[in-house]
C-alpha cells in the first residue's frame, strides 16, 4: 500500500508531539512536513521542539526541516494536513488552506460548530463524514474535519452505548481534568500543585454545544461543572444519566460491552477486543494513573455504575485527554478518511 504524505501544523506543542509520535511507522501515513512560524523556517525539528513524550524522538522526524505555515508550496505534495494549532492560529490559516484545496483534520475549536464541518467521534457518528464530500465539491477538494473538545470525546464515548441502545434524557457531569489538558505552557507548577481549580475558561460551554452535535440531539439536557486537578494525564468524568426508559445496571453494562464502533477497527483501536474497560466489582476504579494507558491511550474505562432509580444512573469514566481526546482522535479520523476513500 502506498502511504499518504502528511504534514502537521503546530508540531512543537503537546498535541503536535503526540501526533509525531503516533505517525511513526504508521501503515497509512508518511510524515514528511512539519510547519512552524515563519521565523522557524529551515530549522531542524529537534532544535526547536521541547520533546516531552515518553518515547524517544524518532531520528527521521527529528531531522525534518521546518516549513513556514504560509509557504503554500510546502503543501503541494501532501494528501492530508493535521492541525494541532491553537484556536487563534487556526482561525487564520485553516479556512485559507481549505480554499486552496487542502484537506485538514483539526484539533482546534475554530470550525467545530460550522454546519458543513463534521464534528467527528468515529466510533459514534461515522455518517457525519458525508459532509466531507460536500466540502470537497465546494472547495476544489479542500475540507475540514474537526476533532471535538477532549472532554466532549471522553464523555461521548462513555455515554454512547447507553444513548444508542436505551436513550438519554439528561446528563449531569462533573469533570476532573488533568494538567496536560492545559498544554505545555498552560499552567505553572505553583498554580496546580496540591490544588483544584474549579473552572476552565469556556470549557463548560464547549461541552454543552458539542455533545448535542456529536449525537445529533438538540434536546439533550446537559448540566456541567469542570475542574482542573493535579493529575498528569487522563480526564475523569462523574456522570449522572437519566434514561428515556427504565433499565438496569446489568443492561447498561451489557450494552457497553457489546458496543461496536461505527468506524470499525481502525489501526489506532485495533489492539483490543473492545474500546471499553468496564470495572464491575471494584468501587475504586477507574483511576487516571492506571486507565489513561488503556488501549495505548485510545480506550475508555468505566466503573462505579450504580442505580439511583430505575431510570437514573451514575458512572465514572476515564479517558486519555492527550491521546484519545486530541492527537489520537485526529489520527483515528484520518484513518477513517483513508478507509472510506476520501483521501
Amino acid at each position: 500500500m502506498k502511504k499518504i504524505n502528511v504534514g502537521i501544523l503546530g508540531a512543537t506543542g503537546l498535541v503536535g508531539q503526540h501526533l509525531v509520535e503516533s505517525l511513526e511507522n504508521h501503515p497509512y501515513f508518511n510524515l514528511t512536513t512539519l510547519f512552524a512560524r515563519p521565523e522557524k523556517k529551515g530549522q531542524f525539528y529537534y532544535d526547536v521542539v521541547d520533546w516531552v513524550c515518553e518515547s524517544r524522538l524518532n531520528p527521521k522526524s527529528a531531522e525534518i526541516k521546518l516549513s513556514s505555515m504560509d509557504d503554500w508550496d510546502a503543501y503541494k505534495d501532501l494528501g492530508l494536513v493535521f492541525s494541532a494549532l491553537s484556536a487563534e492560529a487556526a482561525d487564520k490559516i485553516e479556512g485559507e488552506l481549505r480554499k486552496r484545496g487542502i484537506g485538514i483534520v483539526s484539533n482546534a475549536r475554530s470550525f467545530r460548530m460550522r454546519d458543513d464541518v463534521p464534528l467527528l467521534v468515529p466510533e459514534i457518528n461515522a455518517n457525519a463524514l458525508e459532509l466531507v464530500e460536500t466540502q470537497k465539491k465546494k472547495y476544489n477538494g479542500g475540507f475540514i474535519v474537526a476533532n471535538p473538545n477532549c472532554c466532549c470525546i471522553g464523555i461521548s464515548l462513555a455515554i454512547a452505548p447507553i444513548e444508542k441502545a436505551i436513550g438519554i434524557e439528561s446528563l449531569y457531569i462533573a469533570t476532573l481534568q488533568s494538567r496536560s489538558g492545559a498544554g505545555l505552557k498552560g499552567l505553572s507548577s505553583n498554580e496546580i500543585t496540591a490544588n483544584v481549580i474549579p473552572n476552565i475558561g469556556n470549557e463548560e460551554n464547549k461541552i454543552r454545544e458539542e455533545l448535542p452535535k456529536v449525537f445529533s440531539r438538540k434536546d439533550m439536557e446537559i448540566k456541567i461543572r469542570v475542574n482542573r486537578v493535579p493529575v498528569v494525564d487522563g480526564h475523569t468524568f462523574n456522570i449522572w444519566i437519566k434514561t428515556k426508559k427504565k433499565t438496569s445496571v446489568k443492561e447498561i453494562i451489557d450494552v457497553i460491552k457489546k458496543f461496536k464502533p461505527e468506524c470499525g477497527m481502525m489501526p489506532s483501536i485495533s489492539k483490543g477486543s473492545s474500546i471499553y474497560n468496564v470495572y464491575e466489582d471494584n468501587a475504586f476504579m477507574p483511576q487516571p494513573k492506571i486507565d489513561a494507558k488503556f488501549l495505548n491511550g485510545m480506550g475508555t474505562s468505566i466503573g462505579r455504575i450504580e442505580a439511583v432509580s430505575d431510570n437514573e444512573f451514575c458512572l465514572t469514566a476515564v479517558s486519555n485527554n492527550a491521546i484519545r481526546g486530541a492527537a489520537g482522535g485526529t489520527l483515528l479520523i484520518a484513518e477513517m478518511l483513508k478507509e472510506r476513500g476520501l483521501i
